[in-house]
């Protein structure tokens, strides 16, 4: 019974330490860029609402804040530069 508890830790432990090191990758990625674009202030600001997952895409993202209507149905894309004031 011990061994099967301290197993499932360990495993649930190795599954949270990859959950995380995904999101990592997204910043890192984002703070490397010139210029941040829709789909990546879509996919940070989605996951917090948790509207999507850790593992969605920028198109997914910025697609389910249109949905719930915080995004404008304009024709932006995910690849789209965001202005700074647009940011807030």
């Amino acid at each position: 019974m011990k061994k099967t508890a301290v197993v499932s830790f360990v495993l649930a432990l190795f599954c949270a330490a990859a959950i995380s090191a995904q999101s990592a990758d997204k910043v890192t990625e984002m703070i490397k860029t010139d210029k941040a674009t829709w789909g990546q202030v879509c996919y940070f600001s989605s996951t917090y609402l948790g509207l999507t997952g850790d593992n969605a895409s920028y198109e997914k993202s910025m697609e389910a804040l249109k949905s719930a209507g915080i995004v404008k149905k304009k024709k932006k894309s995910a690849s789209t530069p965001i202005p700074l004031d647009q940011m807030a």
